[in-house]
């Protein structure tokens, strides 16, 4: 009574019944747009990432991209291993290599990994109801232990593991054995 006038934020349950997620806007997307890009700005700006072990992913890759040619001679040093974990994250570098240089194929990869954690949590905090207010704490997420290790392959599949995580929601409102 004494709040008369007072606007409040609504509840999750409140939007969910409305359709609509709370104060999604153009300052939302303006906010979710400067995060990124500030996210991307230090994969960009410097030649080389503060990254510990991606050197050394980065020399498998040139082995790989010359791995025929008798010039290098990398056969007679060097076996493949097909059953690494780091496979598909290798695959996808390898692959964006064929058109990029060796560093720009890793600064796509990592900055499509670092940009997917918050799309996903986005995505996630949709599928419980939550605010998608809460997204941007996330942002700086990417920059872990993981990141700065240069263990790659974790930060591409942080988002998998959210990912899961819906899956897991979805699962749990309605089990079927499709979604099991």
């Amino acid at each position: 009574p004494g709040n008369a006038g007072a606007t409040s934020t609504p509840t999750a349950e409140e939007c969910a019944a409305a359709g609509a997620a709370p104060h999604e806007g153009r300052a939302y997307a303006y906010t979710f747009l400067f995060c990124s890009l500030l996210c991307l700005l230090p994969i960009w700006v410097f030649d080389y990432l503060p990254m510990v072990d991606l050197p050394q992913h980065a020399q498998q890759l040139i082995l790989w991209l010359h791995w025929d040619d008798p010039a290098y001679g990398y056969q007679q040093y060097f076996d493949l291993n097909w059953k690494t974990p780091y496979l598909l994250p290798n695959t996808v570098v390898y692959l964006l290599a064929q058109f990029l240089p060796a560093v720009a194929a890793f600064k796509v990869l990592i900055s499509l990994g670092l940009l997917a954690i918050p799309l996903v949590t986005r995505l996630l905090l949709r599928e419980s109801g939550g605010n998608p207010w809460w997204v941007f704490p996330v942002f700086p997420i990417g920059f872990s232990f993981s990141f700065y290790w240069g263990f790659f392959n974790f930060v591409l599949a942080t988002p998998l593991t959210l990912l899961f995580l819906i899956l897991a929601i979805r699962y749990s409102g309605e089990p079927t054995r499709g979604r099991a």
